[in-house]
């Protein structure tokens, strides 16, 4: 008839065994973010690999653009460009010139985004 007096100092009734049997069904029952709170969410394939693929891309085109700009940039290096005979010539190359600046720069601030996109998911 006497409860053991652990039981009754908690104040339940319960014996210690029981409270604790009790305790475990409830962990076990818990979600794993619940026993674990500064574990972060893995990320699937499925949200990584859109914004990897888009990156490859965004760097192909970067190699692309920089490497056509390096050509017109030779180009406008020419001092003979500048000669009243091919006026014409140089107006369109500085066009394209800027043309390719601004795709360039379009293209890059594109890549920085998403790679900061990738950074903000959790690890795979």
């Amino acid at each position: 008839q006497a409860q053991p007096q652990a039981a009754v100092a908690a104040g339940n009734g319960a014996a210690p065994a029981a409270t604790a049997a009790a305790s475990t069904r409830e962990a076990e029952k818990a979600p794993a973010a619940a026993l674990a709170p500064n574990a972060q969410p893995r990320a699937t394939g499925n949200q990584r690999r859109p914004i990897e693929r888009e990156i490859a891309r965004l760097e192909q085109e970067i190699e692309r653009l920089t490497a056509e700009k390096a050509k017109l940039d030779a180009l406008l290096g020419d001092p003979d460009l500048y000669l009243p005979p091919r006026k014409a010539e140089l107006a369109a190359a500085l066009a394209r010139s800027a043309q390719l600046a601004g795709r360039l720069e379009a293209a890059e601030s594109e890549w920085m985004g998403r790679q900061e996109a990738l950074a903000l998911l959790p690890p795979v």
